[in-house]
């Protein structure tokens, strides 16, 4: 996905923004009603790690 997004990271906001028609349309991975779920890459990823940690937080921080 990083491959696909990567020339429109840079156009996503630094602040977020009042609706998420403001993001790229190509970084959502998902959307019901009013829940939409956005890529958002990570500074680096371990192929090889034993354990995963995902963080999910809800709005723009």
């Amino acid at each position: 996905m990083f491959a696909k997004a990567s020339g429109l990271i840079h156009e996503v906001p630094e602040t977020a923004p009042e609706d998420p028609s403001g993001l790229p349309r190509i970084l959502c991975l998902a959307s019901d009603g009013d829940l939409s779920v956005y890529y958002a890459p990570f500074g680096a990823v371990n192929a090889s790690a034993a354990v995963v940690i995902i963080g999910v937080t809800p709005g723009w921080n």
